[in-house]
């Protein structure tokens, strides 16, 4: 079975934590077209405004909160799977009283 470790968190900014993976044992999957990492938003955090050409998709595994996804806002709680197309500005708000846990998936335009 595929395991992942992730390392410690690191500081983004106040209240936004990230975690990329430490060790991958994916030989099945070896060469895969995309990466991934893990975030935290505190209660009352924001991740940065992001834009980047790679396609991305979010699976919020906990909290609630506020999505920012090109100037249209959403509602998103634990089990949300959103995606988010090349380009597109997005920035994510955590409005509930408890961490909010993201898990980011991400490749690049041309895969």
């Amino acid at each position: 079975m595929p395991v992942v470790s992730f390392g410690k968190s690191e500081i983004v900014k106040a209240g936004y934590f990230l975690q990329t993976p430490m060790d991958l044992a994916l030989t099945d999957n070896a060469g895969a077209p995309v990466e991934f990492c893990k975030f935290s938003l505190q209660s009352n955090a924001s991740t940065m405004d992001d834009e980047h050409e790679e396609h991305e998709i979010w699976f919020i595994i906990s909290g609630s909160g506020e999505l920012d996804l090109g100037g249209e806002m959403f509602a998103v709680s634990a089990g949300a799977t959103i995606y988010i197309e090349p380009c597109c500005r997005h920035r994510l708000f955590n409005t509930g009283p408890e961490d909010m846990n993201v898990i980011s998936v991400y490749w690049g335009a041309d895969a």
